[in-house]
């Protein structure tokens, strides 16, 4: 077999000797790429990265996470195959060069030269960890689960790509940022608590350390970048938030009546959708993931929006924000950010939705406020890259962004859409939600 492609050649670039002057390298030019770990600190450390999620937004593909996350919903024959491939017995198999990933890129050279790297990084873990056959699977099922949860971000414009990890890491987790930035995206490794090596992996990256470290319990903000949209405007002045009122969500491990879960309507809102001159564009529904102001609704509620008027039930609360914190157009879903304190509505992923199961769905159908109706599970779906639930209870336009939950009062997906005409209504599974949000989730059951 002749192949007509050929792999990139990355040129890391080992010469920038602290975190400014590596960012500014990387905002100057993206002909070579920068693999820095920076050890400890010498000032307000959330400081630090609030400042740099939000300069790196504003010009890269940005990402930063403290974790990696674990897989889920594994299709176990699809990563016998690559463990056939790419493991230890099939170290010289060319195979490799025609087996698909989950996310494929749509460049060839790329995607070629990604299946090289995998390659590489298998067989350095195989160096390192001499791992039996049930190590190197669950390596090569890691692996894959966060090539497809984090490669996608990238590539998608002529921005440099910036991935940041902070925090502890592991064996596993360093390999696959050594792996990004084998591939040409940006590596910044920020470990505040302790200074980390892995051998033979810190050959390809460079090392500062500052003065100072942090206690091992004290906690590293979330990431919060800027989301650059298409209009110009200003941030309105906000006012000092009010107390909202507390509805009582407990993990329940009874059902509970429809009166009960009524209650849990303070957790959901209606999302009014302006343009640069505060005009009306449209509305929908958000449900609260988060005590800190965390809304959680779908993208094609709030894009193309300027400013977003957030209103808790009963005009209890109202907010006009511009924060938009982070959205995926494929899932449909999109986090906004108010200045108040909520009650967040737990979502459920330890227990498997079934077909029949009884739900409820909270949303502002026609800008009626939270209606409350019920329904059933009719199918769960498959669409593209997500999952979807197929339910019964109406909806109607204004709906977008509700909540869909179970009778323990859990969420478990967001309304998306309906059909005119018939009562076929779907929603973003909860699986997907936490594939998407996982950074802003604050309880899971």
């Amino acid at each position: 077999m002749i192949f007509s492609l050929k792999p990139i050649k990355v040129n890391r670039n080992k010469n920038n000797l602290d975190l400014i002057s590596t960012i500014e390298a990387i905002k100057e030019s993206n002909q070579t790429t920068h693999f820095l770990k920076y050890m400890g600190t010498n000032s307000d450390y959330n400081d630090l990265l609030r400042q740099l999620d939000r300069y790196c937004s504003e010009f890269s593909n940005y990402n930063r996470v403290s974790s990696l996350g674990k897989p889920v919903n594994l299709q176990e024959s699809y990563y016998q195959d690559f463990y056939s491939v790419f493991g230890s017995d099939g170290a010289e198999n060319k195979d490799y060069f025609n087996i698909k990933f989950p996310y494929e890129l749509s460049n060839d050279t790329l995607a070629l030269t990604s299946k090289l790297c995998f390659r590489d990084a298998v067989q350095l873990f195989i160096s390192i960890q001499a791992p039996n056959d049930s190590m190197l699977k669950s390596f090569i099922v890691k692996f894959l689960h966060w090539y497809e949860l984090f490669v996608k971000d990238y590539y998608k414009n002529d921005k440099p790509n910036i991935f940041v990890f902070c925090g502890d890491i592991k064996l596993h987790e360093m390999l696959f940022l050594d792996f990004l930035s084998s591939i040409g995206i940006h590596v910044l490794y920020l470990n505040p608590y302790q200074n980390v090596s892995f051998g033979r992996i810190d050959d390809d990256t460079t090392t500062y350390q500052e003065t100072t470290w942090l206690p091992v319990n004290e906690e590293i903000c979330n990431f919060e970048p800027v989301i650059q949209v298409s209009v110009q405007r200003q941030i309105p002045n906000i006012p000092a938030k009010p107390q909202t009122p507390q509805p009582s969500h407990q993990n329940n491990t009874q059902e509970l009546s429809y009166e009960q879960l009524a209650l849990l309507s303070i957790s959901v809102v209606m999302i009014e959708v302006l343009d640069e001159k505060r005009n009306v564009l449209g509305m929908g529904s958000g449900v609260v993931i988060h005590s800190d102001g965390y809304i959680l609704t779908n993208f094609h509620v709030v894009a193309g929006g300027a400013y977003f008027k957030v209103t808790f039930e009963d005009n209890v609360y109202s907010e006009e924000v511009t924060d938009l914190i982070k959205y995926h157009q494929n899932y449909d879903l999109a986090v906004l950010r108010i200045n108040a304190d909520c009650k967040s509505i737990p979502l459920r992923i330890n227990k498997e939705i079934v077909r029949g199961e009884k739900i409820v769905a909270i949303s502002s159908p026609l800008g009626l406020f939270n209606t409350i109706s019920d329904g059933i599970i009719s199918a769960k779906r498959h669409f593209d890259d997500h999952g979807m639930l197929q339910f019964t209870a109406p909806t109607s336009p204004g709906s977008s962004g509700g909540a869909i939950l179970d009778l323990y009062g859990n969420l478990i997906g967001v309304v998306q859409s309906g059909y005119k005409g018939q009562n076929l209504n779907l929603a973003v599974d909860n699986k997907t939600i936490q594939l998407f949000c996982s950074n802003f989730i604050e309880n899971i059951v």
